[in-house]
């Protein structure tokens, strides 16, 4: 359930443990739409690739823009009147790293 729209919603707790050195990502589902493929796991999958390259949230922002503007070009659909290189307005990303982490 997405927070803050439903009142009463009982969310679990969650918790594992996490070396010295990490970066954990979190991310909104807004991100699947910069994204290319039919499924979901596909999409997850050039996440997890594009994350994977990525050191800051600036690389994974703009690598993120230029898949989005390769979908633009390659759908024929898509109304010429809208900017689908600029970045849905839904999307939200996040990277928290560990102490020992350089950044």
């Amino acid at each position: 359930m997405p927070v803050g729209l439903f009142p009463d919603v009982e969310y679990p707790s969650l918790s594992c443990a996490l070396p010295n050195k990490f970066r954990l990502w979190l991310c909104s589902d807004g991100v699947l739409e910069c994204l290319p493929g039919k499924t979901l796991d596909t999409r997850l999958k050039e996440l997890e690739q594009l994350v994977s390259e990525s050191v800051t949230l600036e690389q994974l922002r703009d690598r993120l823009a230029e898949t989005n503007a390769l979908l633009a070009e390659e759908d024929a659909e898509f109304d010429a009147n809208q900017e689908r290189d600029a970045l849905p307005d839904d999307l939200t990303i996040m990277m928290v790293s560990g102490f020992g982490h350089a950044d």
